[in-house]
C-alpha cells in the first residue's frame, strides 16, 4: 500500500507540474499577443493568437460550431491582410485600413479568449460562496 500512495503522490505531483508549465505557455503566448496589440504590430499578433490556437485547440467544447467560426475569423483577417499589406506591414498609415485589420484581429482575439473561459482556463468562478462575502 505504501508504494501505491508513493506513486499517486509522485503521479499528482507530475499532473501539477504539467498543469504549471501548460499555463506558463498559455500566459507567455497571452502576453505576447498583448504587446504585439499595443505596439500595432498586426503579423505578431497573428502569429501569437495562432500559437494560442494551438495550444488551446483541444479545449473547444464544440467543435461543429467552433472550428468554422475560427476558420472564418482565420480568413477574415487574412483577406485584409492581402487586401491591405501597407497597414498590415506597419508601412502605411491609412486609419481606416488599420481599424478594419485590428478589428478582424481583436475578434479572433476575442473569440478565442471566449473558448477559453467556455473551457474554465481561467477558473470556474467564485472561491467563496456569495453568500460568505
Amino acid at each position: 500500500m505504501a508504494f501505491e500512495k508513493d506513486n499517486n503522490e509522485e503521479t499528482n505531483e507530475l499532473a501539477w507540474d504539467l498543469r504549471q508549465i501548460y499555463a506558463r505557455l498559455v500566459g507567455e503566448h497571452m502576453i505576447d499577443v498583448a504587446i504585439a496589440r499595443k505596439n500595432t504590430e498586426f503579423f505578431k499578433w497573428f502569429k501569437a493568437l495562432e500559437d494560442i490556437k494551438t495550444i488551446i485547440n483541444h479545449k473547444f467544447t464544440n467543435k461543429d460550431e467552433d472550428i468554422p467560426k475560427y476558420k472564418e475569423l482565420l480568413n477574415n483577417v487574412k483577406t485584409l491582410a492581402n487586401k491591405y499589406p501597407g497597414a498590415w506591414r506597419g508601412t502605411t498609415s491609412n486609419s481606416q485600413e488599420i481599424a478594419e485589420i485590428e478589428t478582424a484581429l481583436r475578434n479572433l482575439e476575442e473569440f478565442l479568449y471566449l473558448k477559453m473561459e467556455d473551457a474554465k482556463m481561467f477558473g470556474s468562478g467564485y472561491m467563496y460562496d456569495e453568500d460568505e462575502i
